[in-house]
C-alpha cells in the first residue's frame, strides 16, 4: 500500500497535538470560545492520527466524531448510558453503511465472468 505525503502528514499531527496540550496547559477552561477550539483541535488530532493509523479517513472521521460527541456529552453531564449505547449503535450502524458502500462499488466494477 502506498503512503501519500507522510511525513508532512506526521508534522501536521504533531502540530495538532502540540496545540491541543499547549491549550489545555496554557488557557483557562471557564472561556467558552476556549471550549469550541479544544473539541476543534482534539477532533483534528485524533482524525488525522487515526486516518494514519487506520488508512481509511472515512472511519477515522467517524471514529474521532464518536469520541468528540462523547466528550460533549461528558462536558453535558449527558453521558448516561442510554445515551453511550444510542451513540455507539449509531457509530456501527454508519461504519456498517460505509462499508457495504464500499464493497458494492467493487463488486460493480468487477469483470462478468
Amino acid at each position: 500500500m502506498r503512503r501519500k505525503r507522510f511525513i508532512p502528514k506526521i508534522f501536521l499531527i504533531l502540530f495538532l497535538w502540540t496545540a491541543w496540550f499547549c491549550l489545555i496547559f496554557k488557557f483557562p477552561p471557564e472561556t467558552p470560545s476556549i471550549i469550541g477550539v479544544f473539541f476543534l483541535l482534539f477532533f483534528g488530532a485524533l482524525s488525522s492520527t487515526l486516518s494514519l493509523i487506520l488508512s481509511n479517513q472515512k472511519y477515522a472521521f467517524l471514529l474521532a466524531g464518536t469520541s468528540t460527541v462523547f466528550l460533549v456529552l461528558r462536558i453535558l453531564k449527558m453521558a448516561n448510558i442510554l445515551n453511550i449505547i444510542l451513540l455507539l449503535a449509531l457509530t456501527l450502524t454508519l461504519g456498517l453503511f460505509f462499508h457495504q458502500r464500499e464493497t458494492g462499488r467493487r463488486e460493480r466494477n468487477l469483470p462478468q465472468g
